[in-house]
């Protein structure tokens, strides 16, 4: 195992129960990976090149499409970003994106509860879901639909 798959698998382990309580959230869509390092960083891209291909970089990362899904307890990941060494994201290692059917309805449920805040990016909208263990993110429109895989 590789140590993208590693993470990958770490991140699905960690959010499971912090997610559980969530019952409209279907499965993880993307992984966020938060290098320790400037050096870990280099490393992460140099190893996801070899396991897919480039299709975005932003200002925050790289994306990739893997050639072939890490399955994980909580769905089958085809998409990561390698992002930039950010020291206030040390406390985790990565961030998963969730999949439910209903944002709107997410939202307004959810929308008052102590771990969700509300995020708007430049290009989407998400309920972050933060403890001490996981980081988490219901998407309005899940990545892998944005990036069309």
């Amino acid at each position: 195992m590789n140590n993208i798959e590693n993470i990958v698998k770490s991140v699905a382990t960690k959010s499971k129960k912090d997610i559980s309580i969530f019952k409209e959230i279907k499965q993880m869509d993307f992984v966020d990976i938060f290098p320790r390092s400037e050096v870990e960083r280099i490393k992460l891209n140099n190893e996801a090149i070899k396991l897919g291909v480039v299709i975005e970089k932003t200002d925050r990362g790289v994306v990739y499409k893997l050639n072939n899904p890490i399955k994980t307890i909580l769905g089958e990941i085809l998409l990561v970003k390698i992002r930039k060494y950010d020291s206030s994201r040390l406390s985790w290692e990565g961030a998963g994106d969730f999949i439910v059917d209903d944002f709107e309805k997410f939202k307004e449920k959810h929308k008052d509860s102590p771990n969700c805040k509300f995020v708007v990016g430049q290009t989407y909208i998400a309920i972050e879901i933060k403890t001490e263990n996981s980081l988490s993110y219901v998407m309005d429109i899940p990545t892998s639909q944005f990036y069309k895989v």
